[in-house]
């Protein structure tokens, strides 16, 4: 039984570009609202940081109640936005999933009956269904956890310089052996088999 071609790399880099520019409204709301969202979320640690250094430093029970009303709001402003640009995630995938399925249906009726029949059935349903919500999958969790984990990265970093800098040179001191490793794995790992992965027919 044939198989329909895999795209190459180059081929899913212009879907990629593709689907980006599209979607690059919903794509940029999406982005600002997980900044804004990693953001406030480092404003209770700093907060916490405050409350300590002024009950050592003779803070009034007055102090005390601010501080932890301040932070309070900052960890239901940082779970409203989570829940937010969660929503914008899951809504992202779903558009995006509705116009592959689209494009896809689109291509196989453009190929010749012929190509179809000699395929097989199961594999046209697993393009359709499997390898799709794949793609689906990586819009709406895949793409939010990389984005919340580089701006994590990035803020907490910028904010240990702010405070200190001996502590921040702690941080990205393992930086290089985190980088090196994991170029490493990338390179190590066995490759994936191609009935599992993402599959374009052309």
């Amino acid at each position: 039984m044939n198989t329909l071609p895999l795209a190459d790399r180059r081929t899913v880099a212009r879907e990629i570009t593709s689907l980006l520019t599209t979607h690059k409204t919903r794509l940029a709301r999406l982005l600002v609202v997980h900044l804004l969202a990693v953001a406030v979320g480092l404003v209770p640690p700093v907060l916490l940081g405050v409350l300590v250094d002024g009950v050592t430093t003779g803070f009034e029970g007055t102090d005390v109640d601010v501080v932890a009303l301040l932070i309070g709001v900052a960890l239901l402003a940082q779970a409203g936005l989570a829940f937010v640009a969660t929503r914008l995630s899951f809504t992202l995938g779903e558009v995006v999933f509705a116009d592959l399925r689209e494009d896809f249906t689109e291509r196989v009726l453009a190929l010749p009956l012929s190509t179809v029949e000699r395929v097989g059935p199961g594999e046209v349903l697993s393009r359709s269904t499997t390898d799709l919500e794949s793609i689906r999958d990586i819009v709406r969790t895949g793409l939010p956890e990389t984005v919340v984990g580089v701006l994590t990265a990035v803020l907490t970093v910028g904010a240990a310089f702010l405070v200190n800098p001996l502590v921040a040179g702690a941080c990205v001191v393992g930086l290089p052996l985190i980088a090196l490793s994991t170029r490493w794995f990338t390179r190590a790992r066995p490759p994936r088999s191609p009935t599992n992965s993402p599959r374009t027919p052309r």
